[in-house]
């Protein structure tokens, strides 16, 4: 496992943590069930996110470990979501499987991945950097962000991730804040998470009072910034 900062890829490393744990996806994930008390997380599996294939040991490892999971395997048109849907719905330890804006191949296939995975199960993952659109699809480049939450929530979906990746493990404070508001108010029986710069309690307060259901954090966890009692808090 590595430590995502500010979305460069490239230039991500492997997790180095307070916690007793080491980098391996198991250690990592044992760590926050037995040290914290996790019983859930989010895994970006950023090789399958790039084009590889889901990495299913990973996956049985960290589920091995005491942890569902929602994860983003790169899910980016009803090929792909063909080729493996069977195998998810089958994964006992699956909580939701991410439709990520930033691969997405058009809002057909945003479509079709929704009827192949359902409702209970499917996450779309609004994708910004610097509060803008990570998309490959053109019409969508200069979108609004409600504007784009708000034709994913027509198409069906009712799980809603609100990620700036410029963002992430950075500690400078949660920047979705006001999205995650307006989301909120726009869309009260949604489910919204966010994350990305979590750095404190504080931030967790924020996040929950603009209508946060659930908080994507790891930076600092692994720094020990928030403890086992500020998650059982949340």
């Amino acid at each position: 496992m590595v430590r995502g900062v500010g979305g460069q890829r490239a230039s991500y490393q492997p997790v180095r943590s307070n916690l007793d744990c080491d980098a391996t996806p198991r250690s990592v994930a044992k760590a926050f069930s037995r040290q914290l008390g996790f019983r859930s997380s989010y895994v970006a599996d950023l090789d399958a996110i790039s084009g590889d294939q889901p990495n299913w040991c990973a996956y049985d490892a960290i589920a091995s470990a005491g942890l569902r999971m929602i994860v983003d395997a790169g899910m980016k048109n009803s090929e792909q979501a063909t080729q493996s849907i069977d195998r998810w719905h089958a994964s006992d330890w699956c909580d939701g499987i991410v439709v990520g804006l930033e691969t997405l191949e058009s809002e057909q296939d945003l479509r079709a991945l929704f009827d192949a995975i359902g409702v209970a199960q499917a996450v779309f993952s609004l994708d910004l950097r610097g509060g803008s659109p990570l998309t490959t699809i053109s019409d969508w480049a200069e979108a609004d962000p409600i504007k784009l939450v708000e034709k994913v929530v027509s198409v069906g979906f009712q799980r809603v991730i609100l990620l700036d990746l410029s963002s992430v493990g950075s500690g400078r404070g949660v920047s979705a804040q006001n999205l995650c508001n307006a989301v909120r108010i726009e869309f009260p029986n949604i489910e919204i998470t966010s994350g990305g710069g979590v750095r404190s309690r504080r931030d967790l307060v924020k996040l929950s009072k603009s209508g946060c259901d659930l908080a994507l954090v790891a930076s600092a966890l692994h720094n020990g910034q928030l403890t086992k009692e500020d998650v059982a808090d949340f």
